[in-house]
């Protein structure tokens, strides 16, 4: 999604994935072509272009290890400086710019902690808050005098508290809704007014059990829901000019655009193609361009009369056929609940077919109707392509997505087995040849899958996962342990047995299945070293397992190495599984 600058609404700042890598272009629309900006180097997506449109702010992390720095480059090209030089280096944890020059980072410093550091337009630099607790550089008013914070210092960091601090770093207010009723209250994303003088943040709440938007004016603690006539969640915030509130709908794996007018409360409809809105931004004239894709079509940027305005460089001509398009399904489950989820048929393959269950990972995401090169991939080499929503997934209501918790990893895998177990009887997917795989938390659950249900997989690929999850927490960052804390409903001291029972290291010994795994050498998130116990033990029992070391962090450091990660698997599995060979 393109960054625009709020004064200079003719330079703005994007990034393209290819299989070289993610590169990062500035852009004048209608006065010139997209330009590359070779300087910029890392794999995050933190790359900003200051509302002046002076300079574009990136973050210096290249091995994807997060333990970068925030570096400013001219627009107009020019030697690149370290903004924040009085700054340790860290995980980046939010960034917010001011018209004047004014910065306020936060960044998660190696060894543990959270700092918050403020940028004044006479180049000084100073720290404005440091703890314990994970905390998050959310905003800044549009007069510079306030700065937005998400922390968790109530010691829940699924359930984040609102804080406002002056420029000096003392708190003017804070908002938290706490947990329960049962359900836990999440406050993601917030956002001040880009108005001068108008204190309000946008803000999303979670007190009728789905994802809603409140406003809260600071000075006053003043909070107004915004009762939506839409039945899923939603998220938005506000444009340029702070008329309105872009929206963007999600409910049951579909989306929807709409435009909130807040003197009138009039809900207004933008009409999308078919697929998925991504993502929203308010142009300067307050416009709207968004992020869409389709599952036949990659990704790209529309304005509001559905209009391409950024298409990919490469691979434009390279979008899929009809039959590539998922169909949804629900599967009625022993709990009385329907599962969602989504299943593409390979094409030329008799029924029932081999089929690879792609977990996604999270676990707070879902899958939907977007593009996925990875699932085309799955299905050019012959497979079903099944996703499920498993329970712990969002788009589906704060019950759903909560689910999960207290049992971490059983339930998400009842709901795939009972997905499996459907699909069989239906003649779709040969029970012999059903492979599990996964990254992140997916992969997770695929280890965790491998060794709780052995009889259902013919062999289980996991990229990135948490394999012993007692040696990670030990292992993983404090941002982690804190969300893990919340997850398990204490620490690793306090709940032992939770952590064992939910660790893929617990069920090493009932492994069958031929296993693939594959680890970035720089992963911070599910640290390699925690594999080694689980490795270890598999090869012990002279387990048929395949392990790969490979460059990068949580995720690929370019699209080579993704493409690579990802022919390591379908490689494995047409050894494994027999299917025909991937050939792109």
């Amino acid at each position: 999604m393109p960054d625009f600058s709020r004064t200079a609404p003719a330079r703005c700042v994007f990034s393209v994935q290819d299989r070289h890598g993610r590169t990062w272009h500035r852009w004048q629309p209608g006065n010139e072509e997209p330009r590359p900006l070779p300087s910029l180097r890392g794999i995050g997506s933190n790359v900003r272009i200051s509302p002046s449109g002076e300079y574009i702010w990136w973050f210096d992390d290249l091995f994807g290890d997060q333990a970068g720095r925030w570096r400013r480059t001219p627009f107009d090209g020019g030697e690149s400086v370290d903004a924040m030089p009085r700054a340790p280096s860290g995980g980046a944890r939010g960034l917010a710019l001011g018209m004047t020059g004014t910065a306020v980072a936060a960044l998660a410093v190696p060894g543990g902690g959270h700092e918050v550091h403020l940028l004044s337009p006479d180049g000084a630099c100073r720290n404005i808050h440091s703890g314990e607790a994970p905390v998050q550089v959310a905003g800044l008013s549009a007069d510079e005098s306030l700065v937005l914070l998400l922390h968790a210092r109530h010691g829940n960091a699924r359930c984040p508290a609102m804080q406002v601090l002056d420029t000096e770093g003392r708190t003017i207010r804070e908002l938290w809704d706490g947990v329960g009723r049962g359900l836990e209250t999440y406050l993601p994303l917030a956002s001040f007014s880009p108005v001068p003088g108008d204190d309000r943040v946008v803000a999303r709440h979670e007190r009728r059990g789905r994802t809603e938007l409140l406003l809260w004016s600071v000075r006053t603690g003043e909070v107004a829901e915004l009762p939506l006539p839409l039945p899923g969640d939603v998220t938005g915030g506000f444009t340029t000019d702070g008329s309105a509130l872009l929206i963007v709908h999600t409910h049951r794996g579909r989306t929807g655009l709409y435009r909130y007018h807040l003197d009138s409360a009039r809900l207004e409809e933008i009409e999308t193609r078919y697929g998925v809105v991504e993502g929203v931004t308010s142009l300067p004239d307050g416009r709207a361009w968004y992020t869409w894709s389709s599952s036949v079509s990659p990704p790209a940027v529309l304005d509001e009369d559905r209009r391409p305005v950024l298409r990919p460089v490469t691979g434009t001509a390279a979008e899929a056929a009809a039959h590539a398009v998922p169909q949804p399904f629900e599967t009625p489950a022993p709990t009385g609940l329907r599962i969602p989820g989504w299943i593409t048929m390979p094409v030329g393959v008799p029924h029932p077919a081999p089929a690879v269950f792609l977990l996604h990972g999270g676990p707070r995401a879902h899958d939907g109707e977007e593009f996925s090169a990875e699932a085309l991939a799955w299905q050019d080499a012959g497979f079903a392509v099944v996703r499920v929503n498993y329970r712990g997934s969002t788009g589906y209501g704060c019950a759903w997505r909560d689910a999960a918790l207290g049992d971490v990893g059983r339930a998400e895998l009842e709901d795939v087995n009972a997905v499996r177990a459907d699909l069989v009887s239906r003649g779709l997917v040969d029970p012999d040849r059903c492979l599990l795989a996964g990254g992140s938390w997916g992969g997770y659950l695929a280890l965790l899958g491998a060794g709780l249900d052995p009889e259902n997989w013919a062999c289980v690929l996991a990229s990135s996962p948490i394999a012993d999850y007692v040696a990670a927490y030990e292992q993983e960052p404090p941002i982690l342990q804190a969300f893990d804390r919340a997850m398990f409903g204490g620490s690793l001291s306090e709940v032992p047995e939770r952590y064992r029972r939910a660790s893929p290291a617990s069920y090493a010994d009932r492994v069958e299945a031929p296993l693939l795994l594959i680890v970035g050498n720089a992963d911070t998130r599910c640290p390699p070293q925690q594999t080694r116990g689980y490795l270890d033990r598999l090869r012990a029992r002279g387990a048929d397992v395949e392990f790969h070391l490979v460059q990068g962090g949580h995720g690929a450091a370019s699209g080579h190495d993704e493409l690579h990660r990802l022919r390591l698997q379908l490689d494995f599995a047409q050894r494994k599984a027999g299917t025909r060979e991937f050939s792109p």
